[in-house]
Order: C-alpha cells, then sequence, then structure tokens
C-alpha cells in the first residue's frame, strides 16, 4: 500500500520558493513526488506562472488544460482538479469543480511560446482601455460629424466623414491584425490600428466600384467573413484582439467572445444590402447576392455557435433568430409578428442541438456549452438556474458601467437624427431605394434584443450588433448625397425613388 500527502507551501519570496524547489528536486527525479508551484496572485496586468515536475509530466512541454484550450494558459480553478487527478481521486458529491485537470503539450520552445503569450497579455492589459476608448470616441465621432454635414449641407465635410466612417469599419479586421504583433506601448497600438484601417479602408475604396459594392459593403463582408474562417481554426486572431483578449479575467479563453459575435451578425446580415436595387421579390435581381448573403449568415451562425470553434450559446441564439427573421422577411417583404415566433423556435432548436452535440463529446472535449448540459442532468435545474443568475448579474454590471452607458447614449442619439430627426425624410429616400436594407432593420432591432436577453455582457453585444446597421444607413445618406446636396440655396425635398440613374421627384 502507498502512502501519500498533499503538501500546500506559500512563500513570500523567492529564496523561500527556491528552498522548497530544491527540497522537492531529488523526491521529483526519483519519481515520488509530483510537484506544482503557482503564483495564483501575480501583478496587475500580467498572468500567473505555473510549474509542474514529476512523473508522466514530459520536459519541454506546456501545461494546457481544456478550460482554456490555450497551450501554455491554465485556469487557478485547474489546480485542485489537477492534484485530485494526480492521486487518481474526484470531487466527493455533491462538490462540483469548474476547473478540469491540467496537461502537457509538446513545445520545441515552451519558454519562448510563454513568454509570447504573456507579451500578447500585457499589451493587451497596456492598449483596452486607451486604445477602445479612442477607437470609441472616434467612430462615434466620426458618424455625428457626418449627420451634422449632412443636415447642414455640407458635401466636402460629408465625403470626408465617410472615409472616416470607412476607417472605423476597418478598424474591427485591423484590431485582428495588431492582436498578433501585441505591441507594449499602447500609443504604438493604437497608431498600428490606425495604419492598418487606412489601408484598408483605401483598398476597399479601390476594389468597392469594381465590384458594384459600396466600400463599406466590402468591409462589413471581409469582417464577417474573416471572424468566421478564424473561428475554423481555433480562433488565433479573436482569442488575442482587444475586444476579445479577456485571457486576464478568464472570461473568454477561446473562440468567440460576445464582442466579435455580435460584430459579425450584424455586418453579415447587412453587408450585401447597400447598394441600390430593386428588393429581391422584384424578379432574378439579387438572386447572386441572396444566395451569398444566406451562405455568410449560415457560416457565422456555425462558427459563432458550433462550442467546438465558437463556444458561444447566447451568440448562436441571437445570431439565428437575427438571420432567420431576415430571411423570413425578405421572402414576404416585411418582417410579421408569426416570423419573429418561428425565428424564436428555430435559434433555440438550433442552440440545443449544438449543446446536444457537446455533450456528447469526451468530457476533456467539452465546452463550457456541454458542460453545463451535463451539469444539468447531474445536479437537476439548479445547476442551469445558478448559471442564469450568474449570468443575469454579469449582465446588469457591465450594463451599468460608463463605457456602455456613454456608448448607448451615442447610438440612440444617432438613431434619433436618423429616424426622428432632421435627416428622417432622407433616410426614407435612401431605404426606398435599398429595399432590403429597409426590410433587415427590423430583424437587426429584433437580434439586438435577444442579444441582450441571451448573453451575459448586458446591452453591449446588443448595441455592436446595431452598429453595422446604422453604418449602414449613414453611408447610404452619404452615398446618395450627390443628388440632393447641391448649393445651400437648393430645394431640400427628398426624391421620392432612386434607382441608380436620375431620382424621380
Amino acid at each position: 500500500r502507498v502512502l501519500f500527502r498533499s503538501l500546500a507551501v506559500s512563500a513570500r519570496d523567492a529564496a523561500a520558493l527556491d528552498a522548497f524547489a530544491g527540497a522537492a528536486l531529488p523526491l521529483v527525479r526519483a519519481g515520488r513526488a509530483r510537484v506544482i508551484v503557482a503564483i495564483p496572485a501575480p501583478p496587475p496586468g500580467r498572468l500567473g506562472f505555473v510549474v509542474a515536475a514529476g512523473p508522466d509530466i514530459a520536459p519541454r512541454s506546456r501545461l494546457v488544460s481544456p478550460t482554456t484550450r490555450t497551450p501554455g494558459l491554465v485556469a487557478n480553478v485547474d489546480l485542485a482538479p489537477t492534484v485530485l487527478a494526480w492521486h487518481n481521486l474526484s470531487p466527493v458529491a455533491p462538490v462540483a469543480m469548474a476547473g478540469r485537470a491540467v496537461r502537457t503539450s509538446a513545445s520545441p520552445a515552451p519558454w519562448r511560446a510563454t513568454a509570447t503569450l504573456d507579451r500578447q497579455v500585457v499589451a493587451t492589459a497596456n492598449a483596452t482601455v486607451p486604445v477602445l476608448v479612442g477607437y470609441g470616441t472616434f467612430a462615434m465621432g466620426v458618424a455625428l460629424l457626418a449627420l451634422v454635414a449632412l443636415a447642414t449641407r455640407r458635401a466636402a465635410v460629408a465625403q470626408r466623414a465617410r472615409f472616416g466612417l470607412l476607417m472605423a469599419a476597418a478598424a474591427l479586421v485591423a484590431l485582428l491584425a495588431m492582436g498578433i504583433w501585441s505591441p507594449r506601448s499602447p500609443w504604438l497600438y493604437g497608431f498600428g490600428v490606425i495604419g492598418v484601417s487606412a489601408v484598408l479602408a483605401c483598398l476597399a475604396t479601390l476594389v468597392g466600384p469594381r465590384l458594384g459594392v459600396p466600400p463599406l459593403g466590402v468591409l462589413l463582408v471581409v469582417t464577417a467573413a474573416a471572424v468566421a474562417v478564424d473561428a475554423l481554426f481555433g480562433a488565433p486572431l479573436v482569442s488575442h484582439a482587444l475586444l476579445s483578449g479577456y485571457y486576464l479575467p478568464g472570461i473568454r479563453f477561446y473562440g468567440i467572445g460576445n464582442e466579435f459575435s455580435s460584430l459579425s451578425i450584424g455586418a453579415a446580415l447587412v453587408g450585401f444590402f447597400l447598394t441600390p436595387r430593386p428588393s429581391f421579390r422584384s424578379g432574378n435581381a439579387g438572386r447572386g447576392t441572396r444566395k451569398a448573403a444566406l451562405l455568410l449568415w449560415i457560416a457565422v451562425v456555425v462558427a459563432t455557435g458550433v462550442p467546438a470553434w465558437g463556444a458561444d450559446a447566447g451568440g448562436a441564439l441571437s445570431g439565428t433568430m437575427t438571420f432567420a427573421m431576415a430571411f423570413l422577411a425578405l421572402r414576404a417583404g416585411r418582417l410579421r409578428a408569426r416570423h419573429v415566433a418561428i425565428a424564436l423556435a428555430v435559434g433555440v432548436a438550433v442552440t440545443l442541438t449544438f449543446a446536444l452535440l457537446d455533450r456528447l463529446r469526451p468530457e476533456e472535449a467539452r465546452s463550457h456549452v456541454g458542460a453545463a448540459v451535463a451539469a444539468g442532468q447531474s445536479r437537476g435545474p439548479d445547476a442551469l438556474w445558478e448559471i442564469v443568475r450568474n449570468k443575469v448579474a454579469m449582465s446588469l454590471r457591465l450594463t451599468a458601467t460608463p463605457g456602455a452607458a456613454g456608448a448607448l447614449a451615442g447610438l440612440g442619439l444617432i438613431g434619433w437624427i436618423l429616424f426622428r430627426g432632421p435627416l428622417a425624410g432622407r433616410v426614407a429616400a435612401v431605404l426606398t431605394a435599398r429595399p432590403d436594407l429597409r426590410t433587415v432593420l427590423a430583424p437587426a432591432a429584433w437580434g439586438a434584443l435577444a442579444a441582450t436577453l441571451f448573453n451575459d455582457s448586458g446591452i453591449i453585444p446588443a448595441l455592436l450588433l446595431l452598429t453595422p446597421p446604422t453604418a449602414a444607413v449613414i453611408d447610404g445618406l452619404l452615398c446618395d448625397s450627390s443628388q440632393w446636396i447641391t448649393e445651400p440655396g437648393a430645394s431640400a425635398s427628398p426624391p421620392a425613388t432612386i434607382w441608380g440613374g436620375a431620382p424621380t421627384r
């Protein structure tokens, strides 16, 4: 019979830690002990440090856990399950552990890979607040500048604001690229985002006319497609981007976070519908566009919702509902009450299918979605109710943050100017020329409501989902402004219809 003891040592300084490691090293080399050394409370803005040694722990390897699915990254909640697994023990009922046992993953250069991860984490911690606040201020300011220029009939200012709007849209892709580079200086990070955004905006301006698509449409489609393709490869771009790189608080270790999930839903929803053309119901016009939009919608739902890739149940539900309502509304010409009910049923069915399929996978391969289903089966409704309570509490907490409140106020002001304020008549003309864009705006609003109810980030996913449709309407105003902005004394009555040629009054 083998007796064992687990010993926890708290070391206040490096000397005490060295002494403990020196005493344990002979036992580890003899195969008589396993040692795990962890710093669970690192300095602010840094990751903790974990080292494990002993039998069955391969040298020159990185630690990995099903909790994070990121080689070199484990969670604090994984430490206790790891010790129990070493002793072939399991938690005693009714105790349930959120973490998973740590394993090793072979790595040719483990220290270099760990240093890279640390650099990306530090860069994210340094840049998140200044860069995202600066980006939000720029995007909101450009949109308001464009609306003021349109209302005061300043064509030159309006067209400059249109390029700024393109840069704001291109920044979503630029953030993906900058997450890989991850400069530690927030200034360098911010200027990098600006530079990449400007290049992408220029490319979209050159490519869009050749494709017969507004540049903003090109950028929105590219954004949604990039997020979907990135998810299929383990989300190496999204996981490091400022909008989803949450290694420090542990909100999103892998897959697509609520932020990029909502942005990709809104971008895919309207990206193909910015060009003035007859509606889908008027004949064969736009059939290719309809098929392309449908394929992108399916790709976004699969990438967002399949737990092995996106692991975002709220995103799967809100995305499926949004696209289902849009599909039904485009076929009928407008959104009806029964379409909302059908879309809700389809969304629930798709999300449950994803969750049940994940539940059938081996325990170590399940995401938190499948783990929630397993917890509900083993512990009953109380386990699921606990998850709901935690998500509601987090949602309310994040909704009350200054950033969320400011974004809500800014988007609300823009919405009032567009649909109730001085530009409402012009918006009606823009949407008359783009009946499909007009049709999908109502599904976007319902999708935003679903994102608020079914995600744990409060109003933030809803605001991000509504951002691309709002930008699409503003871009339509800017695109058509040359037809009604002539000189300060010109008539202000909007055209009744615009079909790409001369407007009829």
